[in-house]
């Protein structure tokens, strides 16, 4: 029984060894890979300072711009991003039928982007797995993990949009500087995604419907990617046709 034991414990010892080795190789592949993409972006950084493209290359960007845009999970800068961007894809997937749509309002994208201007700096902000990004132009529809982007433009002509969109940065930053000093060793979400950040910002600027989303459920990208989103105040702002980046 002893000798059955010991050896039923050897080959136990011998399959997780194995085992553990091949996940080492997997995970050692893919952290090869989150290394290659972050490498050759920081290239193209340097390349594109180096020699700007043209700023006709570029579309005009007006503050509230929305992109909308799909992932390449295998582009991703992290493991942690490569599998929370895989799962989000699957249940993109899963919930892709009519029905599930209209349930869960998936809509065509897997995420979004606002254009936020202050008085010095136009940026591009979004979220990619509990990380927010603040990027120009071209930095941003150079990321590698983004991929086929549409862009709405806001069309509004309230004259406060651009001193409240300059107010939100100014709150925004404080807010960030709060949560940095507060959690000074964790990666605490300010926002959920950018459509948090989206709706926050429409508050601000003063072109949201306030009594709808004080009252509205949590809202997806299906929501959004509207020329008439619902909880966009219609009567002061409305959003452009789809208009195609990449």
């Amino acid at each position: 029984m002893e000798k059955t034991l010991a050896n039923y414990t050897k080959k136990l010892a011998r399959v997780l060894i194995i085992g553990g080795a091949s996940f080492l190789s997997v995970y050692g592949g893919f952290a090869y890979i989150a290394y290659q993409n972050r490498k050759e972006y920081s290239d193209l950084l340097q390349s594109l300072q180096e020699n700007p493209p043209p700023k006709s290359q570029a579309p005009d960007l007006d503050i509230g711009d929305i992109f909308y845009f799909d992932h390449d999970c295998i582009k991703s800068f992290s493991v942690r991003d490569m599998r929370k961007c895989a799962v989000h894809k699957m249940y993109h997937r899963s919930v892709s039928s009519e029905e599930e749509s209209a349930r869960y309002r998936q809509g065509k994208w897997l995420n979004s982007a606002i254009v936020i201007k202050s008085k010095d700096e136009t940026k591009i902000f979004h979220s990619y797995y509990g990380k927010l990004y603040q990027n120009n132009y071209n930095e941003f529809v150079n990321l590698p993990y983004i991929s086929q982007i549409s862009m709405r433009k806001l069309e509004t002509g309230i004259p406060e949009l651009e001193a409240n969109s300059h107010d939100f940065i100014e709150e925004f930053k404080d807010l960030i500087d709060i949560v940095n000093n507060s959690w000074p060793n964790h990666s605490a979400d300010i926002f959920r995604d950018t459509i948090d950040l989206i709706l926050n910002f429409w508050m601000k600027v003063g072109i949201a419907d306030t009594a709808k989303i004080y009252l509205s459920l949590k809202q997806g990208i299906g929501d959004m990617d509207l020329e008439n989103p619902t909880l966009l105040n219609s009567t002061i702002a409305k959003y452009s046709k789809p208009i195609s980046i990449k």
